[in-house]
């Protein structure tokens, strides 16, 4: 058989064809014993789950597994796209800084938004450990409006962030750090935690930091 004639949109190698026409002639003469390993109202209660999906399911943070949730009130809907007025109000508030002497115009026009962007992927995970339930959101900046910005601020703090010592990335590198240290008294560990530290930052307050900062 010449399966090089073989028409098809999609192109397969004649070696894959012939595999294939050896496999299905070795299973054709043999029985198999088709069975479902599920009872019929398993099958309706998944058929249920999947179309009005009750519940989310949601991984968890510092990779506990996944967690469900209810899956009445977990989002809210918006009826408008904010990109738009998104895009406008960071190039307004660029356009501002530029006026007021914060940002030289060469930053102005590599972070200014002038082609196509898109809202960014979003997800959450549930924070277990924590007594009271919280989430931790993650938010993908690829090809979103502030995707410049974020690659400037990461270009600017992160040499300096590499020559701090004593700034920990999460719990996992303290406890590699911790592992060969040893103490001949009782050791006492203390450690400080911020609630929402990012959301309880006054916008205004952290423009003018980082514009005073770039300055020097």
């Amino acid at each position: 058989m010449n399966f090089s004639s073989v028409s098809s949109n999609i192109p397969i190698l004649e070696e894959s064809m012939i595999l294939r026409y050896r496999l299905l002639n070795e299973i054709k003469d043999k029985n198999f014993d088709i069975f479902n390993n599920l009872s019929m109202k398993q099958l309706i209660v998944l058929t249920y789950l999947m179309k009005y999906k009750p519940f989310k399911i949601m991984d968890c943070d510092k990779n506990l597994g996944v967690s469900f949730t209810s899956g009445s009130g977990s989002y809210v809907e918006i009826i408008e796209n904010p990109l738009e007025n998104l895009v406008s109000d960071i190039n307004h508030n660029l356009i501002l800084l530029y006026h007021g002497k914060n940002i030289s115009k060469q930053m102005m026009n590599n972070v200014f938004i002038k082609g196509l962007c898109k809202l960014g992927s979003f997800r959450v995970l549930s924070k277990l450990p924590k007594e009271k339930f919280g989430i931790r959101p993650i938010v993908n900046c690829s090809g979103q409006p502030p995707e410049k910005l974020c690659i400037v601020l990461d270009n600017l703090f992160t040499p300096i962030l590499r020559q701090i010592s004593y700034i920990l990335k999460d719990s996992q590198q303290i406890l590699q750090r911790f592992e060969n240290l040893f103490s001949h008294k009782k050791p006492y560990l203390y450690s400080l935690d911020f609630k929402s530290l990012y959301t309880s930052i006054l916008q205004g307050h952290a423009i003018e930091i980082i514009c005073d900062f770039m300055k020097d």
